[in-house]
């Protein structure tokens, strides 16, 4: 049976120190950006939350990502996805509901937000949280907290 390397082991194997790879890559700090809204009761569908500006560069890891609610009210009141400027959906495409106090783990978009870490630009580096609202209104004044894990290359 063979054995293969990563990207990260072939550059540990190195007995060059000169090609021991990026050391971001094993021990890179997780930075957390917290940001909390409060709603108001003229929320519409559609509305768009803007989270946090992270630092040119930083990449975003939306599986270490988390939203928590205080219980918004509303039928259907949901973030139905989280991203930029560039792609509304960067980072998490499938709905987050609020209507009822909870804490709930952002749902990576595969293709974009885990295989592919894009470091954010000047064009892309404030996160955005699309609403969404179905029908009824929304209690003004609950709390939502974004928690967004990232990184600094």
């Amino acid at each position: 049976m063979a054995t293969v390397l990563t990207d990260v082991a072939t550059f540990q194997a190195s007995t060059n120190p000169k090609d021991r790879g990026d050391a971001n890559k094993v021990s890179a700090e997780i930075r957390i950006a917290e940001a909390v809204y409060t709603t108001t009761a003229g929320w519409s569908d559609g509305d768009i939350i803007n989270v946090v500006t992270l630092p040119i560069g930083a990449i975003v890891l939306p599986e270490r990502s988390w939203v928590a609610t205080e219980a918004t009210g509303g039928t259907g009141t949901a973030i139905s996805k989280i991203g930029d400027a560039s792609d509304d959906d960067r980072y998490s495409s499938t709905s987050i509901t609020l209507t009822s106090a909870a804490t709930i783990a952002v749902t990576a978009a595969s293709s974009t937000g885990t295989i592919v870490r894009t470091p954010v630009t000047s064009a892309t580096n404030t996160i955005k949280a699309t609403c969404a609202l179905s029908s009824s209104t929304v209690t003004a004044g609950k709390k939502i907290r974004f928690s967004i894990a990232y990184i600094l290359p």
